[in-house]
């Protein structure tokens, strides 16, 4: 037990003397957890069950990983550069800035890895950033004006916010001034966003346990298509993964198109395309006849 404890006290003064590489550690950790939905991938669902498969999809899953855990220690890396003191007043702004650039740049590095098979290259992919633990609750409204990035921002800013009233009470006052302004803004995205903006849309929502291949599920969407009021529904979202069309596509096309208002109506689908591998999933736009809008 003496060795044991003695071994992990070397652990902790090595991570400690190496903050960054710490840091890593917890966000690769972090970056796992988050990709973990992959457990649940069946891969005789989208591959060959082969060894040189399993091994390929291990790869790629420590690599998502990887892509996905560089924000944390790119921020305190520049944080430890710029030699700002966490109790001072402007760890306040400086530390949620430097996060929320981490994460923006954590984005497109991914998708510099995933470009030119699965995509155009950009800021659109966003796994485990730290603003999906505010979508629940009413700052989310702030998105409206700067998207995830705003609430990562945020929550950074309260775990600053809630250090320095702890460790620092002469920053109580700033930290006050500061959720005042938070809270003020908050409400007025709130009023901003009860503001209707054109037309009004009736939007019918399809809910159905589903999983990646939903040939067997086809009736069991339409029969709650069918349950619903004929030609009320503006928008239809279907479920991840419906592959609407695919199956019956004549009883598909008949039954959205009772649902539907107009044949100008949007089904909102999402589908795998197993044309070519790796594959590659879209959300689909389509009208109730099947014919494509676009996809992405």
């Amino acid at each position: 037990m003496q060795v044991a404890m003695q071994a992990i006290e070397r652990i902790r003064l090595w991570l400690k003397a190496h903050p960054i590489f710490a840091c890593w550690i917890v966000s690769f950790c972090y970056a796992a957890y988050q990709m973990s939905w992959l457990r649940g991938t069946r891969l005789t669902d989208i591959a060959p069950d082969v060894p040189v498969v399993k091994i390929s999809f291990t790869l790629v899953y420590v690599l998502f990983s990887f892509a996905f855990s560089i924000a944390p220690p790119v921020a305190v890396w520049a944080y430890r550069k710029l030699r700002v003191d966490w109790k001072h007043n402007q760890a306040l702004w400086l530390i949620p800035t430097l996060w929320v650039a981490a994460e923006y740049l954590q984005s497109i590095f991914f998708s510099l890895i995933i470009a030119g098979h699965f995509g155009r290259i950009g800021s659109h992919i966003i796994i485990g950033a730290l603003g999906y633990n505010l979508v629940r609750t009413p700052l989310v409204f702030l998105s409206r004006i700067g998207g995830i990035w705003i609430l990562s921002g945020v929550f950074v800013f309260l775990c600053v916010a809630i250090l320095q009233v702890i460790y620092a009470p002469k920053q109580r006052i700033n930290i006050l001034l500061a959720c005042g302004i938070l809270l003020i803004v908050t409400q007025a995205t709130y009023l901003l966003w009860r503001q209707p903006n054109g037309a009004s849309q009736d939007i019918a929502i399809v809910q159905i346990g589903t999983n990646k291949n939903l040939k067997e599920h086809d009736r069991a969407i339409n029969e709650q298509i069918a349950s619903l009021p004929q030609h009320s529904a503006d928008i239809i979202l279907l479920p991840e993964y419906s592959h609407y069309f695919a199956f019956t596509p004549q009883e598909d096309i008949d039954t959205a198109s009772k649902l539907a208002r107009t044949s100008s109506s949007i089904l909102v689908d999402s589908y795998q395309d197993q044309s070519q591998r790796p594959y590659i999933n879209f959300v689909a736009y389509r009208h109730p006849n099947s014919s494509l809008i676009f996809r992405q």
